[in-house]
């Protein structure tokens, strides 16, 4: 256990300097015995397994506490289950019935479609079950597919809320329980979904997906919302139900049209696992391969959203190596002109090679590049900006003193004029023509407060691709050291993604949101977290902060500046440790894009022992 701290140390040296600040008040207050066992690693479990039956075990006890929750509710609501069927296999459409029979929220109806089955024993089994008053049953006489058989089975709702159950799933026996108290506490949500896993062939729980609160950059490139999903009924019949045109990604079709319809400030996760999809050779459980003509599908889907949503894109296309869709943002004409700003101090061996990258490299049509020197004096570094200012398209800006990465870039962005603007640390190296233009045309949109890129170390392994808050006890680098092909949890390093906050060691955003938020706190975070503080703000001003993995560069990370490896840093970091910690508790704590079931001791999306629930 003691080898896995060391190993999580190493992978993230904030943790270290964190759990080491510490140590004097807990020596004092507890003792070795006491020390040890604050700091000695999380219990972990070797299997998924394991953590449901530890945490995520229903048991009789929250039965009852759930049922005496559920009794405070003045006037509980009726939820409509929809369920559309054909040709299930007998004992998992069992299964999935009783299930929602099993429910301790009574105040349900389940309306069935039977979409023409014809294998022996499903209209029996149905009728079985329908004996249940709460329980619709219509055949349609004509196999229609999935959405004309779940808009028959929408048409028989009475409820005020829609949930979506598949006819071979089983819903957790607190899944509408769970709904309802978190609709109770808020009374306008229009849409409710929930954390998930799958069912094996052996009926074994297994491939839990932790999700993130609502994302809407994510939304864009995969159906990570699935199941399970609740609905106003009222919109869901607003917009006509489902799409034949879209069968196969009919649910993604449904969830985004609802989305337009309503704000994103009535989307509620709730963060457990109610819902067991099953894996099986017709399921897209096992892959999107089980649907032939699904991603194209998927495809249109986006397409049309941004069509509807008015958002400027060139194409939407199916990124093969993920199986999910990616959409190219079109830049504005004529392209805004860009601030690519870069604080220095000496070390020419890393400012060069990060220059000559993006004058070689960079295929933008209007950019600057802004050089803030802090009193450089070593001699080739003072001919090399000399120089280097007098070329067209490079200014060189003066600002002496003490190395304040805030003060730098505040002191920049006032000096230039520019919409845009980049913040580059001196040891990043373009690897791609197109990054900039990846950024910038996500930057522009007005929803958009900041976006940040995937940065890899030299070695081509993940240094960056985005910031968790809490790790470390104020933030972190998910999947830090993991190779450039490692997709991540859920293909989170691939993906695109809304995040509560990215790297300033490459960042593009509109000068205009940067001076509305008063850009970094240079009296407060002269060096640590600025970046992180600074998006925070943004989101807080409403704007959406976006991870962008299609804008890939190299980082030598740190290697100008150096670690917090003297008392003064230290105490200087510790500093402003605690200025993030009053300043961003609440957020710290419970990061909206990071499930409280992962682990605040590893930046790998380790199961969190006990769940933060």
């Amino acid at each position: 256990m003691l080898i896995d701290r060391v190993k999580n140390w190493v992978r993230n040296p904030r943790i270290f300097t964190a759990e080491l600040r510490r140590l004097p008040r807990l020596l004092k207050a507890e003792g070795f015995s006491g020390i040890w066992r604050r700091l000695r690693p999380p219990a972990r479990l070797r299997t998924y397994q394991e953590w449901v039956e530890k945490f995520d075990s229903f048991s009789d006890a929250k039965r009852d506490q759930l049922q005496k929750r559920l009794e405070l509710i003045s006037d509980p609501p009726l939820v409509s289950l929809i369920m559309p069927v054909w040709n299930p296999d007998l004992s998992a459409l069992r299964a999935a019935l009783e299930s929602i029979v099993k429910q301790v929220y009574p105040r349900w109806e389940l309306c069935i479609a039977d979409d023409a089955s014809t294998r022996t024993g499903v209209q029996e089994l149905l009728s079985e079950f329908a004996s249940d008053a709460r329980i619709k049953l219509m055949r349609l006489e004509q196999q229609g597919g999935i959405s004309r058989a779940s808009n028959s089975a929408l048409s028989q709702a009475q409820g005020e809320f829609i949930g979506l159950v598949d006819h071979d799933d089983v819903l957790a026996p607190h899944a509408l329980a769970e709904v309802v108290l978190a609709l109770a506490q808020k009374p306008e949500a229009d849409l409710v979904y929930s954390d998930e896993d799958k069912l094996n062939s052996q009926g074994q729980r297994c491939e839990p997906h932790f999700k993130t609160d609502y994302n809407p950059e994510l939304l864009r490139s995969v159906n990570y919302l699935c199941h399970f999903v609740v609905i106003r009924a009222s919109l869901v019949k607003g917009i006509q139900g489902f799409r034949s045109e879209f069968d196969g990604a009919q649910d993604w079709d449904l969830f985004l049209r609802v989305i337009e319809t309503s704000d994103i400030t009535r989307i509620i996760h709730i963060p457990k696992v109610l819902y067991h999809w099953r894996m099986s050779p017709h399921s897209t459980a096992s892959g999107t391969a089980a649907k032939p003509g699904v991603l194209e599908k998927q495809r249109m889907v986006v397409e049309q959203h941004l069509q509807r949503a008015r958002v400027a894109f060139t194409r939407v296309s199916i990124e093969e190596r993920t199986a999910t869709i990616r959409t190219h943002y079109s830049l504005p004409s004529p392209a805004p002109k860009v601030s690519i700003i870069i604080p220095t101090r000496d070390r020419l061996s890393v400012l060069k090679p990060c220059v000559d990258s993006l004058v070689s490299v960079t295929r933008y049509p209007r950019f600057e590049i802004v050089i803030v020197d802090t009193d450089s004096s070593e001699p080739e570094t003072t001919r090399y900006l000399a120089n280097l200012g007098k070329q067209a398209g490079v200014r060189v800006l003066r600002k002496p003193g003490s190395f304040n990465f805030s003060d730098l870039n505040n002191y920049a962005v006032a000096h230039c004029d520019s919409e845009v603007i980049a913040l580059l640390n001196n040891d990043i190296e373009a690897i791609h023509p197109e990054w900039l233009q990846e950024m910038v045309a996500l930057a522009v949109q007005s929803e958009v407060g900041a976006v940040g890129a995937r940065l890899l170390y030299p070695n081509k392994r993940v240094q960056h691709v985005g910031v968790i808050l809490g790790i470390g006890g104020v933030a972190g680098h998910p999947f830090r050291g993991a190779t450039s092909s490692d997709p991540g949890y859920m293909k989170r390093t691939l993906l695109p993604q809304d995040l509560s906050a990215v790297t300033a060691a490459c960042l593009v955003m509109r000068k205009s949101v940067f001076e509305e938020v008063k850009g970094f706190d240079q009296d407060h975070l002269p060096v640590a977290f600025n970046d992180t503080d600074l998006c925070l703000k943004i989101r807080a001003a409403g704007y959406r902060v976006v991870y962008n993995p299609y804008a890939e560069l190299i980082h030598h990370e740190s290697v100008s500046r150096g670690y917090e490896d003297t008392p003064e840093k230290q105490a200087r970091f510790n500093a402003e440790v605690q200025v993030m910690r009053s300043r961003w508790t609440v957020l710290l704590d419970r990061d909206p894009f990071f499930n409280p079931n992962f682990s605040l001791h590893s930046e790998h999306f380790e199961l969190a022992c006990p769940p933060r629930t």
